[in-house]
C-alpha cells in the first residue's frame, strides 16, 4: 500500500500564478465517482495526516475522532558495510515486493529499522521491526520495544500478513497520478486539480473486507488553495469489531513501512559510498547510524 501520496508539487505549481482560477479535489476523479456511488452497508472512517509530521487522527462516522502517530528510527547499519562490494550485487531490487531474492556480499551482516505506531483503535503503541540480512527481509510487529517478546504478527510479504492469528491480504485495485484539467465554465477557464491516490482492499480469512480510498486534504498556503496533507476514507462493514480495525491499521502501516525500508536499502550503495563520504554528512543526510553488532 503506497500511502504516501506525492501530490504537493502539483499544488505548488500554482503558488506563483495567483491569477489562475483553480478548484482542488480531495480525491482522484475516478475515485471521487467511486466514493459517491459506494453502496456497501458500511461505517466510514476518515483518516487525516499532516503533510510534514508523523501525526494524524481518524474520524469515524459513528464516534469521536481519535489521534494516531507513526515515527521511525534511523537505519542501523552493521559497521562492516565497508567490506561490501556493491559491484557484485546480482539483483539489488525490491525483493519483498517483487518476490525476488536480494543477493549481496556475505560479509554484509544487516540493516535494521524500528517504527513506533500509536494505534487509534485500541490506544496502544506497537513496535515494527524491519530487518535485512543481505539475503532476506523480515518485518515483525510487537506490543513491546523488544523483538523477541510479545509478538503480535509479521508480514509475509508487502501485501500479506498474519496479525493476532488472522491472515490478511492487501490488493491495490487502482492507482492514479495527480492531474490538472482545464474546464471552461460560463466562458471562464477553471483548473481542476486532482491529487495522486489509490483504491485498496484489505481482507482477512474471516471474510472481512475493508475498502480504502486515498487522497489529500485541502487547505490554504500564503493565500493560495493547496493540498496540505493526506486523507483516506475506509469503508468498514457494519458490525466489524475494533480488533479487525486495529489489525487492518497495523497492516496498513507495516506495509507502507516495509516499502520505505526496502527503498532505503536500495539507496545504501550511494549513502555508503566510501570515496565520496569525507565526513558524517552523508550518513546524516541518509538517516543512517553505523553500529557495531
Amino acid at each position: 500500500m503506497n500511502k504516501k501520496i506525492c501530490f504537493f508539487l502539483l499544488a505548488t505549481i500554482f503558488l506563483t500564478a495567483c491569477s489562475i482560477k483553480q478548484q482542488l479535489h480531495s480525491f482522484p476523479k475516478e475515485a471521487g465517482r467511486m466514493i459517491k456511488n459506494e453502496s456497501c452497508d458500511c461505517d466510514t472512517i476518515t483518516f487525516f495526516e499532516d503533510l510534514n509530521s508523523a501525526t494524524g487522527y481518524i474520524k469515524p462516522s459513528y464516534g469521536n475522532r481519535q489521534p494516531y502517530s507513526f515515527t521511525t528510527s534511523a537505519l542501523y547499519v552493521d559497521e562492516e558495510w565497508s567490506l561490501l562490494n556493491f559491484n557484485n550485487v546480482v539483483d539489488f531490487v525490491v525483493s519483498f515486493i517483487n518476490e525476488e531474492i536480494l543477493q549481496v556480499s556475505s560479509t554484509f551482516h544487516g540493516v535494521e529499522q524500528t517504527g513506533e505506531l500509536l494505534n487509534p483503535f485500541d490506544g496502544k503503541t506497537y513496535f515494527l521491526f524491519a530487518k535485512f540480512d543481505g539475503k532476506s527481509f523480515s518485518l515483525d510487529i510487537s506490543s513491546t520495544p523488544k523483538t523477541s517478546a510479545e509478538a503480535v504478527g509479521y508480514l509475509k510479504d508487502t501485501y500479506s500478513a498474519k496479525i493476532y492469528n488472522r491472515n490478511y491480504q492487501m490488493k491495490v485495485v487502482r492507482q492514479w497520478e495527480g492531474v490538472t484539467e482545464g474546464v471552461k465554465t460560463n466562458g471562464e477557464k477553471i483548473w481542476h486539480q486532482y491529487p495522486d491516490g489509490a483504491y485498496t482492499i484489505i481482507s482477512n480469512d474471516s471474510g472481512d473486507k475493508i475498502k480504502i480510498f486515498q487522497g489529500a486534504t485541502l487547505g490554504n498556503f500564503m493565500g493560495i488553495d493547496t493540498f496540505t496533507g493526506y486523507k483516506s476514507i475506509a469503508y468498514v462493514p457494519k458490525g466489524a469489531g475494533n480488533d479487525i480495525k486495529r489489525d487492518a491499521f497495523l497492516f496498513l502501516y507495516a506495509s507502507e513501512f516495509s516499502q520505505r525500508f526496502i527503498n532505503d536499502v536500495q539507496n545504501l550503495p550511494d549513502c555508503l559510498d566510501s570515496p565520496k563520504r569525507q565526513d558524517q554528512d552523508t550518513t546524516e543526510a541518509c538517516n543512517l547510524n553505523i553500529v557495531s553488532k
